[in-house]
């Protein structure tokens, strides 16, 4: 009754057109593009779209205008991209933000749509050890440098296959520390799902 009247006092709007009826309309979506993974990606990654214009201004609006809401469209297209392939897993884990960073934004992009895609198997293995500079400031370089070390695994992994779930995949940098990271603390494989992939990776 009350997601009912909230409805109708704040309807939702297009994140990219405005038009009334959800955060991602249906014409807005047929438009993203493709996600075009490498073949050397293909097995350990997976991407529910390519990237563009359009995603670049709906995930801005998620981590710099703060609207977590729209993490549930990019949580039910990942959901459907990941049954597609068809990966068996028994965590999924969310790319941890800084805690300087959590406490600015308020919540974790990535622990919201990991959350709405399985709560059941969704965990918190992974944290940030220290606060990095963002990726999206830095080159391909200087982004593997930058996240050495950075993450450390809570919980006891071992023997497990684990998703490691995230926004964008760019140059694969983030993504590539957080498995590391995993396997070293003894799971048995560890994959990747992200809402957009670039082929600037």
């Amino acid at each position: 009754m009350l997601a009912y009247l909230l409805d109708i006092l704040f309807p939702q709007a297009c994140a990219l057109c405005s038009s009334q009826g959800s955060n991602l309309c249906q014409a807005c979506r047929r438009k993203l593009p493709r996600a075009e993974l490498p073949e050397d990606l293909y097995d350990t990654v997976c991407a529910a779209v390519g990237y563009g214009p359009g995603v670049q201004r709906y995930v801005h609006q998620i981590k710099f205008g703060l609207y977590h809401t729209l993490c549930a469209e990019m949580a039910q297209m990942m959901h459907l991209a990941l049954d597609d392939r068809g990966w068996q897993y028994d965590l999924l884990v969310p790319v941890p933000l800084s805690a300087k960073r959590l406490k600015w934004r308020g919540f974790n992009q990535a622990g919201v749509i990991a959350r709405q895609i399985d709560a059941a198997r969704y965990r918190e293995a992974l944290v940030r050890n220290r606060h990095t500079p963002p990726q999206a400031e830095l080159d391909a370089a200087a982004r593997s440098v930058n996240l050495t070390g950075a993450f450390a695994v809570n919980r006891d992994v071992r023997g497990m296959d684990i998703i490691v779930v995230d926004d964008v995949y760019t140059t694969g940098a983030t993504a590539r520390e957080c498995c590391d990271t995993l396997i070293a603390a003894g799971c048995r494989s560890c994959r990747v799902l992200v809402w957009a992939y670039t082929a600037a990776a």
